[in-house]
């Protein structure tokens, strides 16, 4: 049963992938009176892109038996496909509501927030306000200069596009528990030390597992689990046309930037 339903999930995000090619994203401050929506077009090349490598890459680990790396690697293809999914929300919303005087400034906020966000800029920032070092001590650009100066780094959690998606699944499915979360928590016990991946993994007479529907192999239950995240690939095409519709709406609404 389980093998079954791994081998449709990895047929379907195979098909998937086999339509998509990669995007060639460009530095937009540096084209003179570039579109407004360009800056859209380079965050939606890069989303579909991280999806085609995440997909490749998880793919050659799992054809060649590793397991714990494939496991690691496909757990960010739900990532990915929340983050993105939270940002276009976001952004047809914001594009959806009245005319405003702010509507291009917003419109451009939000999108350089979710290109530009960063964790561990935002923990930099931290550090220079604490003095735990000065920008005299490196070498930054101007850019970088004004904006850790001016604290205007920031980071969009991931947890909460996944919450976001965990939480759409229910309402669609009439569930009070998301199987997209369910993956994603397995996935995470390989990527973290746990007891999934130091004793389970390396310990061979843990890998038969008893389960309602009989005895589940270890690493069938994995791969399962990769098959499951990865197939989120079947969306990536969807996402990316989604976006440039948004951006055609941007050049309509605001204009040239």
């Amino acid at each position: 049963m389980i093998k079954e339903a791994t081998h449709i999930a990895l047929k379907e995000a195979k098909e998937s992938r086999a339509a998509l090619s990669k995007s060639k994203p460009v530095l937009v401050g540096r084209i003179e009176s570039a579109p407004a929506s360009a800056y859209l077009h380079n965050f939606a090349a890069c989303i579909l892109n991280r999806h085609i490598d995440i997909y490749d890459d998880a793919v050659f680990l799992l054809e060649n038996k590793r397991y714990q790396a494939a496991c690691m690697v496909s757990r960010s293809m739900i990532e990915t496909y929340a983050f993105a999914q939270h940002f276009y929300g976001k952004l047809r919303k914001l594009l959806s509501a009245e005319s405003s005087a702010s509507i291009k400034s917003d419109v451009f906020d939000l999108i350089l927030k979710f290109t530009n966000s960063s964790k561990y800029k935002v923990g930099e920032q931290v550090k220079l306000n604490k003095g735990v070092f000065s920008l005299d001590d490196y070498s930054f650009t101007p850019q970088a200069i004004e904006r850790m100066s001016m604290g205007l780094s920031g980071s969009e959690h991931v947890m909460n596009a996944l919450r976001e998606l965990y939480n759409a699944e229910k309402v669609q499915l009439s569930s009070v528990e998301s199987q997209i979360e369910q993956t994603y928590d397995v996935l995470s016990e390989w990527v973290h030390p746990s007891q999934t991946s130091l004793f389970h993994h390396y310990v061979e007479e843990t890998h038969e597992i008893p389960t309602s529907y009989g005895n589940v192999n270890f690493f069938d239950n994995a791969i399962f689990q990769c098959a499951a995240a990865i197939h989120f690939i079947t969306g990536a095409g969807n996402h990316y046309e989604w976006a440039m519709e948004l951006a055609d709406e941007m050049d309509r609404r605001i204009g040239d930037s």
